[in-house]
């Protein structure tokens, strides 16, 4: 996958770390990357992004959200209505099994075309 946490358990694109993002956007992209590609809930990225999350809302995370994919537009975040966020495996990831079918030997397409 393009979009990791490196070995110091920070995001980076294509092995460079994301080094720009701010603390709170860096916080967010780190808890879907370790739950994906399961949802995280509103609330667990308000724990994780906001230690004394004392008052604060749901704006205040869609608007985290929001810049996270404006600053890292490979991180294809998807909105899970009423409950939280989800990070979406890559392109690269998505398309990597059709790679593998189109070079594979000619009689195993055969046939998984004819199944």
């Amino acid at each position: 996958m393009a979009l990791t946490l490196n070995r110091n358990g920070e995001p980076a694109w294509m092995g460079k770390p994301l080094a720009q993002l701010p603390p709170k956007e860096k916080s967010v992209l780190i808890l879907l990357l370790r739950h994906q590609p399961e949802p995280v809930s509103k609330e667990e990225i308000i724990r994780s992004a906001w230690p004394r999350h004392i008052g604060v809302s749901d704006e205040s995370v869609v608007r985290c959200i929001s810049q996270l994919r404006r600053q890292v537009p490979q991180a294809r975040i998807e909105t899970v209505y009423g409950f939280g966020y989800k990070l979406l495996p890559s392109a690269r990831q998505v398309h990597a099994p059709l790679l593998e079918v189109a070079h594979a030997p000619a009689e195993v397409v055969e046939r998984f075309m004819h199944a």
